[in-house]
């Protein structure tokens, strides 16, 4: 490859583009990787990325079915041509020669020799010495044509060329070679990166107007073509002269926007990849897994995109973006695991994701115990073995002896995931006989008159011609009556009161012959029941009243009420189902005004023994008590109570204490009504008591919660005692319980909590629970 010899500094002035602006754009262009497999000289880039993004490959492939470069010398052996190892003296990475061959300045030029302007980045290797030159190429050579003496200007894409005509055997000639670099002097290896800041950028390639630029080039070096790229928008090669150094121009010799351009495009850039979805973090079942992959905008073009799991197993694969996976996380391990996205280009370039780990967390599964028929301690304590919840219901059975095992949800053998609920029903034994309905007279009452609160219906009751609150266990049925008020309002003291306000009214139900009153106290237990009779507007009514067993008819007793024109009450303890039966015995028609239950001599319910039946130890649930504890009730350390009408809840001896107010750990008590949790106990530093009542007589489960949160390495025993006798009923320990514990029993009658520190600072409860 001939370079220019001296050029003559004297004669020529360049005005090139500022130095700001190269170092602008050169700081995007990128050579490619310098091909290192052998052990010669021959090592050049394997391509040069432009500011543009066009990334272009040497020029080396001689001939074909279209030529695509121009070569300067042989190929050192016969086989193709290619990098690094078979590479010719000369070729080039980007070259755009000028069509316009001659030049002959109409104004005294002698006639054109030849002319050549070449722009473009070329590489040599010397066959002798083995030196390599790798350069960008300004090239103006102007061999007659113009006028000798005269000065001229030639514009081009990469900037402006001023210079006087020189005398070369009897012609005008111009003839200007920039060759920049890495020069062939240079030691080995060459310098490659010079070649960034020099004047070449952009290529120069075809600008798509008329014919398509042929795939995988630049243009074609056979066909003249306009083109894009100079970065002063200069796409042409223009010839002026002067009116003198740096004077203005006179006229134009030659202008021409075509040139032969040729250069091979390579894609030596990876695609981008990148997983979606999942985020990092745990997962289960099935999982989604999304990916993403792109070439760069000159590149090749994205060829394919996989999905990899844990860098073996292909979760999705095809050849557009994005990809997606349904991944059955059941299929691996509980544990870390990696997904990776790969992208492939057309040009076989490999971009790999960033390596999402995510931590597979399926819910291990248990077979479930087979505890049908056992007691309800053994039953319980096998459940908690097989790291399962047990949860208690009770039912009367006739077979199955009080405190087996009837039945169990899920079944035994049954699969389950650690930690969930095995509801277990618990035998009662034979279901005891219903109590039939009962009726014994108290009194009759005349002095309260219509004064009743205070003295009755403390439970409910129900108003003629008025308002009516009737307790849960009764239900009041009237039939054969008519509804009647003899005053809406008074302060005669006859009248009943109406609840809540100050003044009274009369009114009736009445019948000319007999109406009834249906009772049916749905309880079990004796309840005070009084009715009030009232003969507002006469002295002469007079009837009886029969309490009926509802079922059988049979008279349980019977009761007169005469001269009750100031108002008479009849009381009773009555059980069950019953009817009273109100007849006319004298008068105009039989009346009541009203009906009460409890308070003024109710008789209470016999007392029931205390007893404790110890259920479980549970360390699975937690402070993640809702839907597991609590449905009927709760009180909690320095937190919300909400008891059950059946419970009465005494502390002694104790004092309240808040850890954390509010945070999300899992140990914690959460809040009735709200998202978080607080972590707070009851403490004593030897022993404090709680005291439970029930008050229903029947038996309930009962939870207590602690938990030794600042791990102080407590201990302690609770004693369930008869809170009559002291006896005690049940004694349990808690040790190891940083993680929070539950102590459950099944409780009836009145008992006492007794908690003793055994070890650690003090002894600690942070709730107490009803199921």
């Amino acid at each position: 490859m001939r370079r220019a010899g001296a050029v003559l500094a004297a004669l020529l002035a360049l005005v090139a583009t500022s130095s700001s602006h190269l170092k602008a754009q050169a700081a995007l262009r990128v050579l490619g990787p310098v091909d290192t497999s052998i052990l010669g000289v021959h090592k050049f880039p394997l391509g040069i990325i432009d500011e543009t993004g066009t990334s272009l490959a040497p020029c080396i492939d001689a001939f074909g079915a279209v030529p695509v470069c121009l070569l300067g010398s042989d190929l050192p052996n016969p086989g193709p041509a290619s990098v690094p190892d078979n590479i010719p003296g000369e070729f080039f990475y980007s070259v755009a020669d000028s069509d316009m061959r001659n030049v002959q300045d109409p104004n005294g030029g002698t006639p054109s020799v030849a002319a050549a302007f070449r722009f473009g980045v070329e590489a040599s290797v010397d066959p002798i010495t083995g030196a390599q030159a790798f350069f960008s190429r300004v090239r103006t050579r102007i061999k007659g044509g113009l006028v000798i003496g005269q000065f001229y200007r030639i514009t081009h894409p990469y900037g402006v060329l001023e210079g006087q005509a020189v005398n070369v055997a009897g012609r005008g000639d111009l003839n200007v070679t920039e060759d920049l670099g890495c020069p062939p002097a240079a030691p080995l290896p060459c310098d490659y990166n010079a070649i960034l800041t020099t004047r070449t950028f952009p290529f120069l390639v075809w600008d798509g107007v008329g014919i398509p630029t042929p795939p995988g080039l630049i243009g074609m070096v056979a066909v003249p073509h306009t083109v894009t790229g100079s970065p002063f928008g200069t796409n042409f090669v223009r010839v002026e002269r002067l009116s003198g150094p740096g004077g203005s121009p006179v006229a134009t010799i030659a202008n021409s926007a075509r040139f032969l351009v040729a250069g091979k495009l390579i894609d030596f850039t990876p695609p981008t990849a990148a997983i979606t979805a999942p985020v990092a973090g745990d997962v289960l079942g099935s999982v989604t897994v999304n990916a993403t992959g792109a070439d760069e905008p000159k590149g090749s073009g994205l060829a394919s995109l996989k999905i990899m799991l844990d860098d073996v197993t292909t979760l999705a694969s095809g050849a557009t973006s994005p990809a997606s996976a349904a991944w059955d996380t059941t299929t691996v391990p509980n544990g870390p695991h990696t997904l990776k996205a790969i992208a492939t280009d057309v040009a076989g370039n490999v971009g790999t994701s960033a390596v999402v780990t995510v931590n597979v967390n399926n819910p291990v599964l248990v077979t479930v115990p087979n505890v049908v028929g056992q007691l309800q301690a053994a039953a319980a304590a096998a459940i908690t073995a097989a790291h399962l919840v047990p949860a208690i219901n009770t039912a009367n059975d006739a077979v199955v002896p009080a405190g087996v095992v009837i039945s169990q949800a899920p079944a035994g053998g049954a699969s389950a995931v650690t930690g969930s609920t095995v509801t277990l029903l618990i035998s009662l034994g034979p279901a005891v006989a219903p109590v039939g309905p009962s009726a014994v007279f108290i009194t009759t009452d005349s002095a309260t008159q219509g004064t009743w609160q205070g003295v009755y219906g403390a439970d409910g009751y129900s108003l003629a011609n008025g308002p009516a609150s009737l307790p849960a266990y009764a239900a009041v049925t009237l039939s054969g009556q008519a509804p009647f008020t003899w005053v809406a309002a008074t302060a005669d003291v006859r009248a009943l009161q109406r609840p809540g306000l100050t003044d009274r009214f009369a009114a009736t139900w009445f019948s000319v012959t007999t109406f009834n009153i249906d009772v049916n106290l749905t309880d079990g237990l004796t309840h005070q029941v009084a009715t009030y009779g009232l003969d507002w507007d006469s002295t002469r009514r007079a009837q009886r009243i029969d309490v009926l067993d509802a079922t059988s008819g049979a008279v349980l007793d019977t009761r007169t009420l005469t001269a009750f024109n100031a108002g008479k009450y009849l009381v009773w303890n009555l059980r069950g189902h019953v009817t009273l039966r109100v007849t006319r015995t004298a008068g105009d028609t039989s009346a009541i005004s009203g009906l009460f239950f409890g308070a003024a001599g109710a008789v209470p319910p016999p007392p029931v023994a205390a007893t404790a039946a110890f259920v479980r130890i549970d360390s699975a649930t937690q402070g993640t008590w809702k839907g597991v504890y609590g449905a009927d009730g709760f009180t909690m350390a320095n937190g919300p109570a909400s008891l059950p009408a059946f419970a009465a809840v005494t502390f002694s001896g104790q004092t309240p204490f808040t850890w954390v107010a509010s945070t999300a750990d899992v140990r914690a008590l959460q809040r009735p009504a709200a998202a978080d949790r607080f972590a707070a106990t009851w403490f004593a530093d030897a022993a404090f008591n709680i005291d439970v009542n029930l008050t229903d007589g029947l038996a309930h489960q009962v939870e207590v919660y602690g938990v030794d949160w600042d791990g102080f390495a407590r201990s302690e025993r609770i004693d369930v005692l008869d809170a009559t006798s002291g006896a005690v009923l049940d004694t349990r320990t808690l040790t190891g319980f940083h993680g929070g514990q539950y102590a459950v029993w099944t409780l009836s009658g009145h008992v006492t909590l007794r908690v003793t520190r055994t070890g650690g600072n003090n002894a600690v409860i942070s709730g107490v629970l009803f199921r």
